[in-house]
C-alpha cells in the first residue's frame, strides 16, 4: 500500500494491475461537502484507457465504487473509500517475461525486494494502472479547492520532436500512430499552473510545499523530474535576470516574472504555482531489447502486450490530481490553524 500523509489528510493507494480490484481510502476529508458525480465520472474518463491513439488499448470502465465516507452523496468526515474494478486484464500477456528483467522496467529492482513473491502482470503494484485511484482521489480535492477559487491547468510543453503541442495536434497524432505501428514510445514535459492560491501556504526546509509536491508526484509511475518556475534554466541565468521583482497590482502584492513558480523559501507567495514534470518514454516496447534473465544470462526479448507509446498523454491527469491532493492537505492544514 503507498500511504501519503500530509499535514491533515491521509490518502493510502492500495491494489495492483491484475488484481481483483484497485483504490483509494482518503482520511481526514471535511465534512459537508457535495460530491458531483458528473465531475467525477468526466476526471475518470480523461484518464481512463482505450479508444485513443497515443494510449494503451486495454479497455476498463474505471466506474468509481465508494464504499464509505459519504451519506447522501454528501462527504461524513469518515474516511472515503473509492474502490475501481480491473476488468481488462490480459495476464497471459507477461507469461513469458516472469523469468526477464525488462530493461527500465521495474522487474529487477522490484525482484530484489520482494522476491519470487511479487506479482509483476502488468507492472503490479507499480503499474500506472494505479494513476486511476489517484484521479478519483484528487477530482474530490480539485471540487473543494475549485469552490475556493482555486484552479490547475495543464499543458504538454513538450512530446517527444514537438513543443508546445496539445493531443489531437495532426503531426502529434501521425507520430503515435507511428509508434504504435513500430512498437515504440516517447517521452513527454508537462507545464502545470495553479491559480487562486493563498500566500503563505508551505514552510521552510523539510516542510516546503515544492519538497510536498515532490513527495506526491513522484508517486506517479513514469514521472522522473520536477522543476519549478524557469527550473533548470535558472542554472544559467544571472541573478538580475532570474529576480522576480514584487509589484502592487491594485492593492495585491504580485511579481513581474515567474521564475520562481510562485514559491519562495518553500512558501507560496499568492501568484500563480508554475513547475514542470516530465515522464520517461514507456519501457515496454515491442522492439527486440538485450536484457538479462533471473540466472544472469544475456537474452533477447520483444515485449508483447498493451502499452502506451506515450504514458504523458494519460499522466498529465495524474500530475493534475496528485498536485490538487497535496495543495488540499495544505490548505486545510493551514485553515485549521
Amino acid at each position: 500500500m503507498g500511504l501519503y500523509k500530509g499535514q491533515h489528510l491521509s490518502f493510502s493507494l492500495f491494489g495492483e494491475s491484475h488484481g481483483e480490484a484497485i483504490g483509494m481510502v482518503i482520511s481526514g476529508f471535511p465534512s459537508g461537502m457535495a460530491v458531483d458525480r458528473e465531475h467525477l465520472a468526466e476526471a475518470m474518463a480523461k484518464r481512463r484507457p482505450g479508444g485513443q491513439t497515443g494510449v494503451t488499448p486495454r479497455q476498463e470502465t474505471d466506474a468509481v465504487q465508494i464504499v464509505s465516507g459519504l451519506k447522501d452523496g454528501i462527504t461524513t468526515g469518515a474516511p472515503i473509500c473509492g474502490l475501481i474494478a480491473n476488468t481488462g486484464q490480459r495476464s497471459s500477456d507477461y507469461g513469458a517475461l516472469a523469468e526477464v528483467f525488462r530493461p527500465s522496467h521495474v522487474d529487477y529492482s522490484a525482484f530484489v525486494k520482494y522476491g519470487e513473491a511479487w506479482d509483476g502482470r502488468g507492472g503490479g503494484q507499480f503499474s500506472g494502472r494505479l494513476t486511476a485511484p489517484m484521479v478519483f482521489a484528487g477530482a474530490l480535492c480539485q471540487q473543494y479547492l475549485n469552490a475556493r477559487g482555486i484552479q490547475i491547468s495543464s499543458r504538454f510543453k513538450q512530446i517527444g520532436p514537438f513543443t508546445n503541442c496539445q493531443k489531437g495536434d495532426p503531426a502529434l497524432e501521425v507520430l503515435l500512430a507511428k509508434l504504435e505501428k513500430e512498437k515504440d514510445s516517447v517521452g513527454a514535459v508537462v507545464e502545470t499552473q495553479v491559480t487562486g492560491l493563498p500566500a503563505g501556504l508551505g514552510g521552510p526546509d523539510f516542510e516546503s510545499l515544492e519538497g510536498q509536491l515532490g513527495l506526491g508526484l513522484f508517486g506517479i509511475p513514469g514521472l522522473k523530474g520536477l522543476a519549478f518556475g524557469s527550473g533548470f534554466a535558472l542554472g544559467g541565468m544571472y541573478g538580475s535576470e532570474a529576480n522576480d521583482a514584487f509589484t502592487n497590482a491594485e492593492g495585491a502584492v504580485s511579481t513581474r516574472s515567474q521564475h520562481n513558480g510562485g514559491v519562495l523559501g518553500g512558501i507560496t507567495i499568492g501568484t500563480p504555482l508554475i513547475f514542470e514534470t516530465v515522464f520517461k518514454p514507456t519501457a515496454s516496447i515491442g522492439i527486440p531489447q538485450r536484457t538479462l534473465n533471473k540466472a544472469l544470462e544475456t537474452v533477447t526479448i520483444e515485449i508483447g502486450g498493451r502499452h502506451d507509446p506515450c504514458i504523458g498523454i494519460r499522466g498529465i491527469w495524474a500530475v493534475e490530481a496528485v498536485t490538487a491532493m497535496v495543495l488540499m492537505d495544505l490548505l486545510v492544514a493551514n485553515e485549521k490553524g
